[in-house]
């Protein structure tokens, strides 16, 4: 999808985010995130409003649908067997992977 915005794809990933969700009626949620759009981006002209609009109806029309098999609901998260097969190289682990990235890569941060 190209919209001239670059890796500015928050807008997209908002609009995306509404649809998915289905937290706000679409209408609505598109709605709302246009005027914030607009709001946003007036000091930087008509153009890149209509940039952005016009990649958030693209995003959503570009949106397909992945079916994956029934079993992986029960999956099991063995991030941190394997992580700890990887540590027996190591012998200090720094903090910041202890504290921050084993949380994040087990799911378990905020």
């Amino acid at each position: 999808m190209k919209t001239g915005l670059g890796k500015h794809v928050n807008n997209v990933m908002q609009a995306v985010f509404y649809y998915l969700s289905k937290a706000v009626p679409q209408d609505k949620a598109i709605e709302i995130l246009k005027n914030d759009i607009a709001k946003t981006y007036k000091h930087k002209g008509e153009k890149v409003i209509e940039m952005n609009y016009k990649a958030v109806d693209e995003a959503l029309s570009n949106l397909i649908r992945i079916e994956v098999k029934p079993e992986w609901i029960n999956l099991s998260n063995d991030t941190e067997t394997r992580m700890d097969k990887k540590r027996k190289n190591f012998d200090e682990i720094p903090v910041v992977v202890t504290d921050l990235m084993d949380k994040m890569l087990s799911l378990e941060s905020d």
